[in-house]
């Protein structure tokens, strides 16, 4: 079993991110790529395209294309989207983009969207017995019946190819574990789907282990599972980054606090 090292939110902090990068041997100082035996991922949320700081720091759109720069050198190996990154995912329309959201240059959207099309990017991924997604599966999920982390993940994944390449059609009622927006988010749905679901006030679904962002704390967080324990890795609000090892199962995070950024 190979490792696998897997990134919480990054919000466009790229200095932290690429410091965490170095920290755990995986980058140069130079920006090279080092053990490319491991798989490194992360959870949604690259990029920030908002309108104010995360944590102390502004962020501009230059951070943001910084952090994807990293994507598209091989750097990091796969992005799982999330709700801050959704301006860049065309097939939910970048021309209506929701209030507080920027929508980055056409040029970067394309770049981004090659990068998708090379299958660097995705909804959800199965690794080690973990679901990995932006947000996590709502208990809802359960009305499926479909436990195994592998197929959820091809699931999900093949909605998201359907809108974008017209490549299969999926069960509708998949569409709701997507992109639906619940209550402590701002939104009208019963509950949140996989890029907008809240640990505030949403249940995880408990019948996989899964590991997951959105949901941030200043430390990361730990939820039950029916098999040990699913993993909370945002912890970006706090000009922190985190991140997880498999299969250890060992956390990191660097901050502002522990490293001088240039």
């Amino acid at each position: 079993m190979s490792d696998s090292f897997l990134i919480g939110d990054v919000q466009g902090q790229d200095a932290l991110l690429k410091r965490l990068l170095i920290q755990e041997g995986l980058m140069s100082e130079a920006g090279e790529r080092l053990r490319p035996e491991v798989t490194v991922i992360q959870l949604g949320d690259l990029g920030h395209f908002a309108r104010y700081h995360m944590g102390s720091d502004r962020i501009d759109p230059e951070n943001d294309e910084a952090c994807f720069k990293l994507l598209e050198d091989g750097v990091i190996d796969l992005m799982l989207w999330g709700n801050h990154d959704r301006p860049i995912m065309c097939h939910l329309s970048i021309d209506n983009i929701f209030g507080g959201y920027l929508a980055p240059s056409l040029d970067f959207v394309h770049k981004v969207q090659g990068l998708r099309a090379q299958g660097k990017i995705k909804l959800a991924q199965s690794i080690d017995g973990f679901l990995l997604t932006h947000a996590g599966l709502h208990s809802h999920w359960e009305h499926m019946d479909i436990t195994d982390p592998e197929d959820i993940a091809g699931i999900l994944n093949s909605y998201d190819e359907f809108h974008f390449d017209g490549a299969s059609s999926v069960h509708r009622e998949v569409e709701q574990f997507i992109d639906t927006i619940g209550p402590t988010r701002g939104g009208r749905d019963k509950f949140g789907g996989i890029l907008w679901r809240d640990n505030n006030d949403e249940p995880l679904w408990n019948g996989v282990r899964q590991i997951y962002g959105h949901s941030a704390y200043e430390t990361v967080q730990t939820q039950p599972s029916r098999s040990e324990v699913s993993y909370c890795l945002d912890v970006s609000k706090y000009d922190r980054i985190g991140g997880i090892w498999l299969p250890s199962e060992k956390i990191v995070t660097i901050g502002l606090d522990d490293v001088t950024l240039d």
